[in-house]
């Protein structure tokens, strides 16, 4: 019997690494259900082609799949879903007392405006304020405002635990030092900003620090990767501040290129708002020997950073903190490198994809069991509510 199923859309480089650990640890009875067939998009962006992979199911492909995926799902010890809503899925099996799990980034990116979501509607009804609410629903917290965006709707109160995302990390000792390359060579101070060109990305933050950088002085590169409907505006303000002698813009480049890139650049600056779920960057920065600097409305940011131990978190969309904490780096390099090798520690021993996958089966043991999270921090741990979840919904 199959132990573990996942059901989401369709595989990616952010649920691979897990995959892997969960397949292997639970001895071959882990699969992965696949309800949609990966865009082109991801594709040509680089995501690969998982053809072949033992614990994939792809349900799209024909009715037998779809079928035998469902009867795999309805049997498992523990489904986990998120990305689709197979309702009548969950419901059968929340019937039969099976442990369920939703894995979630935070409802309420856009505020309250997300309560009128037809899908929200009918989960918060069904599942939690009528006959399923005391059923064994569980929550794994894509976003560290997950469960406050839940608690403000009395949705899984006590329910709810630490999850993410979690991309491969080299974990293998002789790999640890290649991953701090970059601070061989201090004598030119290379940042580096990977997102779409999107509003809610805010990639114009970047380029006006590039300025401030310039106008002292400071020898620098910013390399700025990705591609969107606002390029030509960050090009003109580029051209504007006169930074285009140190501000390049990169376009797509694949996945592992960025990897590479990340172990050539110092720090990262990730400025997106509270529109970016979770944001995986953060955790392929540190994997990568590149320091955070963060706003504090990313999902990932608030479980992935401790401010000033490893990596820096400043205050969503407020540039003259952005300043202050990035040149608080530029001005102390050793400092920066500290950082980069706290934050290597973080995701090779507490948010790596083996780590997670080691914790996730020890917990759903435990709510098999009846008993609680062992864990007091880091994946699976209960995840903390806001004082007052309501309001920052609206923050």
């Amino acid at each position: 019997m199959i132990r573990f199923i996942f059901y989401s859309n369709f595989l990616n480089p952010h649920q691979y690494p897990i995959g892997e650990e969960l397949f292997r640890l639970t001895g071959g009875r882990y699969r992965f259900i696949e309800t949609e067939k990966m865009p082109d998009a991801f594709h040509r962006g680089g995501y690969p082609d998982y053809s072949g992979t033992p614990w994939l199911i792809r349900a799209w492909e024909s009715q037998k799949e779809s079928d035998m995926a469902e009867h795999m799902a309805l049997d498992a010890d523990v489904m986990m879903f998120g990305g689709t809503y197979p309702y009548h899925i969950i419901t059968r099996r929340l019937n039969q007392g099976k442990i369920t799990l939703q894995y979630s980034e935070r409802w309420f990116k856009r505020g309250l405006i997300n309560l009128l979501s037809p899908r929200l509607i009918s989960l918060q009804l069904h599942y939690h304020l009528l006959r399923y609410s005391k059923k064994p629903l569980y929550l794994l917290c894509a976003s560290a405002f997950t469960a406050s965006d839940m608690y403000a709707m009395h949705s899984f109160r006590d329910k709810a635990f630490r999850w993410g995302y979690f991309p491969k990390v080299a974990d293998k000792a002789d790999d640890k030092e290649s991953v701090f390359e970059s601070f061989r060579d201090i004598s030119k101070i290379r940042l580096m900003h990977v997102a779409r060109f999107l509003k809610w990305k805010h990639p114009e933050m970047p380029v006006i620090f590039a300025h401030q950088l310039k106008s002292q002085g400071i020898d620098f590169e910013l390399n700025i990767f990705g591609s969107g409907k606002l390029r030509p505006g960050i090009e003109t303000l580029i051209n504007d501040l006169n930074v285009a002698d140190c501000v390049n813009l990169r376009g797509n480049v694949p996945n592992d290129e960025i990897h590479r890139q990340m172990r050539k650049h110092h720090i990262l600056l990730f400025t997106s708002d509270r529109n970016e779920g979770w944001g995986a960057v953060a955790n392929e920065a540190m994997a990568n020997g590149c320091t955070v600097v963060g706003s504090d409305r990313i999902g990932s940011i608030p479980y992935l950073i401790r401010h000033q131990e490893n990596g820096l978190i400043f205050k969503d969309r407020d540039q003259a903190d952005f300043n202050c904490k990035v040149m608080s780096l530029v001005s102390d390099m050793a400092y920066c490198e500290r950082l980069a090798r706290k934050a290597y520690e973080t995701v090779t021993q507490e948010w790596s994809p083996s780590v997670a996958a080691k914790r996730l089966l020890t917990l759903t043991d435990s709510l098999i069991d009846g008993r609680p999270t062992p864990y007091s921090d880091g994946p699976c741990s209960i995840a903390p509510v806001s004082r007052h979840p309501l309001i920052d919904t609206l923050i």
